[in-house]
């Protein structure tokens, strides 16, 4: 079992999804799954989705429009981890993410959510 699901509800999300995805899978952590649900896209998101051919990434393509919330059910329940990272299709998570967040939770039971920090890609000066 991953020690973390994260989930991607997806619909048109051509322009970002493949660096939101890539972001993924360049954790520094890898005990991970990474669950992805297209929503009936109309743009190339449904093949980009397909190309993956990672163990860790599982693809469920919905056969009608559902709806966010009802994506992320979806996805939700198809999560094994103990640990569910939501996140959106046009955000990138920084390569320690995942590690951060989980020896976190790990180490303060009692903690339930966990946000971070938004960030433009821009170094400060």
């Amino acid at each position: 079992m991953p020690k973390v699901s994260v989930i991607v509800p997806v619909f048109n999300g051509e322009a970002f999804l493949r660096e939101c995805i890539d972001s993924v899978l360049a954790q520094t952590m890898d005990d991970f799954e990474l669950l992805l649900g297209d929503d009936c896209s109309s743009d190339s998101s449904r093949a980009m989705l397909t190309e993956y051919r990672d163990p860790r990434v599982r693809v469920f393509l919905n056969d009608r429009n559902m709806g966010l919330f009802a994506n992320l059910n979806r996805l939700t329940a198809h999560a094994t981890a103990p640990f569910v990272r939501f996140l959106c299709q046009d955000d990138a998570l920084v390569p320690e993410c995942l590690a951060v967040e989980s020896e976190y939770l790990e180490a303060n039971a009692k903690i339930a959510l966990v946000i971070c920090s938004a960030s433009d890609g821009q170094q400060e000066p």
